[in-house]
Parts: structure tokens; sequence; C-alpha cells
């Protein structure tokens, strides 16, 4: 197995959380971190021991074959597409734009340099909404019971997919659920 070398453009709070997953597969190479900010590029490399560069010096290392984009939202796409046109491969925090037409843009942008692009999955997938999911199959209660109990982003959660499951709707102007008629 051959490492890929990979940068990780974007050091804010999510990247403590890849970098520290990104060391239990080796088949990544972290080759270096940047930063718009390149003080918060240094301090997370130093916390990781790992090299701090320019975007733009990250972006033309040849060492780099995918790029790590953990940029805020809105930067996303703008960021994507530069290592794109770099003729890196590009995984990207969500969302992937900030609207589908951007997002619209990095798919094609990849698609004609025939690279790779991917993003995290949505949080749906995540453990607050299995928990939520879970909560409901074993119910067979009223939807707002269905809830008690779960907080937090628990409760979003289990809120959001009885909404989407069509059991319950939110009544206007309300934050919480009711039943459908």
């Amino acid at each position: 197995m051959t490492p890929v070398g990979s940068g990780v453009i974007g050091c804010g709070n999510i990247s403590a959380a890849y970098l520290t997953a990104a060391r239990k597969f080796p088949i990544l190479n972290l080759v270096a971190l940047a930063d718009a900010n390149p003080a918060a590029a240094e301090a997370r490399a130093a916390e990781f021991g790992l090299p701090a560069r320019p975007v733009d010096a990250l972006l033309a290392d040849t060492a780099v074959e995918i790029v790590l984009n953990l940029t805020t939202p809105k930067a996303h796409v703008d960021v994507g597409l530069k290592a794109i046109a770099a003729g890196k491969h590009v995984h990207s925090e969500k969302p992937l734009g900030v609207t589908v037409a951007e997002a619209r843009r990095l798919v094609e942008a990849a698609a004609a340099k025939g690279l790779r692009l991917g993003s995290a999955p949505d949080t749906f997938l995540g453990g607050a909404h299995q928990t939520a999911r879970r909560a409901i199959d074993r119910s067979g209660s009223l939807p707002e019971k269905r809830c008690a109990g779960l907080r937090g982003a628990r409760a979003g959660a289990c809120r959001d997919l009885i909404i989407r499951r069509g059991v319950a709707k939110r009544p206007p102007g309300s934050g919480g659920i009711g039943i459908i008629p």
C-alpha cells in the first residue's frame, strides 16, 4: 500500500479531529497544513508535528495528491476549485458548496480534470440521528414523547427525522412539532 500524500487546508476546530483520525490510517501521508490565517496553520502544525505552509505552496507541492478542505463553508468552493486547478483530488468538509450551483461547479471541474471529489457525510448519518432513529423505531408513542429524554443534537435529530417520515410537522412559527391531522 502506497501512502497518499495529503495536505490540509483549514486549521480551525474540525482540523484537530481530522488530524487525530488521519494518524490511524497508514494510507494517508500528511504532508503539510495551510490556512488563510498563517498563525492558525502554524499552531495546528506544531500541535501535530507537521509543517505549516502558505496555501499556494501546499497546492504547488507535488507530494500532495489530495487536499482535505476543512475551511469555512463559504470558502469550500473557492479552495476546492484552486486545489482542482492544481491537479489535486479534494475531500471537503460539509457542505460541498453553500448552494447546489456552487457544488455543481466543483463536481464539473473535478470531472473535467479526471480528479476525485468527495465530501464529509451530513450529520444525518451520525450518532445523533442514529440514536433518534432507534428511539422512534422502538416507540409506539406520540412523536413529542418519542423525543422526550433526548437532549441537544439528539433531540433535534429526532424531531427532524419524524418530520421527514411524515409523522409530524412543525407548526407555523414554532420550533416544536405537532401531529399531522
